[in-house]
């Protein structure tokens, strides 16, 4: 059996082990992820992996089976077609009520043979020490590049060791990529010709003035279990280098709206158990598993 071909039962194991005392992992000792100087907020929404497509509604819309393939996390509608009505309200396997977004990654590869991503983590943060704008209904946003991306070996759902490309990971251990998102609007554009320019990164926690309105800041994890042959790995974009995320925020927003006023503008760390927070805020529903 190849080595990242696990049983349902031990990824449901890793995965428990996963959700819980994860602030570190969207605050990354990096440069390229580096933790804000000033008092943190953080919330998280764990989304399993949903389907896998050569489609990308951001880059490539309306041209199903025109882009590389694609990991989707989240909505479980998203093709090339997707829009905004489309995905709003729609089944997804984030386990936060509410997050009905999208998000996806280039498809990674091991000799050939797609590697099964066994969960992914979306923190949202304020970056901060002030009130941050709700992330806008509709958002598109593309992040890439060495200053933006890491691999990672994770031990008891903490990353104990940053790379900017694989490396072969404990016994115990899984592999991961993170992607950093610019937390920077421009305030008025929820895409842009080259779906970048509308975003921008902080310096130093400050917004630039072309892009004066700071949202959430988003760090998206996906897991993936150990591979040995990391030599072998490779991405449907290229090279391991090439790694990049996308993501289409369609959050229900009245949802979106009391957990970023409790947990983002509350300056609360919300992530250990999202579902105690949803409770509180009333927003849980029946049978909806603890993170």
């Amino acid at each position: 059996m190849e080595p990242w071909r696990r049983s349902r039962t031990r990824r449901r194991t890793w995965v428990g082990v996963c959700a819980l005392g994860l602030v570190g992992l969207a605050m990354p000792a990096t440069s390229a992820l580096a933790a804000p100087t000033v008092p943190t907020a953080l919330m998280v929404s764990r989304c399993g992996f949903s389907h896998r497509s050569p489609s990308d509604p951001i880059v490539h819309p309306g041209m199903n089976g025109m882009s590389h393939s694609h990991d989707f996390f989240g909505n479980a509608t998203t093709n090339a077609d997707s829009t905004l009505d489309s995905l709003s309200g729609q089944v997804t396997t984030c386990k936060t009520v509410g997050d009905t977004s999208a998000y996806w990654v280039p498809t990674l590869y091991s000799r050939g043979h797609a590697v099964d991503a066994m969960d992914s983590l979306a923190y949202f943060q304020n970056i901060s020490a002030g009130d941050i704008a709700v992330m806008p209904l509709g958002l598109k946003i593309v992040a890439s590049g060495p200053d933006n991306v890491r691999w990672a070996c994770f031990d008891h759902g903490m990353a104990n060791a940053k790379f900017l490309r694989p490396k072969v990971c404990g016994k115990s251990q899984l592999l991961a990529v993170g992607i950093r998102f610019p937390e920077c609007w421009n305030g008025a554009d929820l895409d842009s010709s080259d779906h970048r320019s509308h975003m921008a990164y902080a310096v130093n926690g400050v917004c630039p003035d072309t892009h004066p309105v700071m949202v959430p800041r988003l760090t998206f994890w996906v897991l993936y279990p150990r591979i040995s042959r990391i030599d072998r790995l490779t991405l449907s974009s290229g090279d391991v280098s090439t790694a990049h995320g996308d993501f289409f925020n369609t959050f229900d927003p009245a949802t979106a709206q009391a957990l970023h006023d409790y947990c983002l503008n509350g300056h609360r760390i919300c992530y250990k158990n999202m579902y105690r927070v949803l409770q509180h805020l009333h927003l849980a529903r029946n049978g909806t598993p603890s993170l």
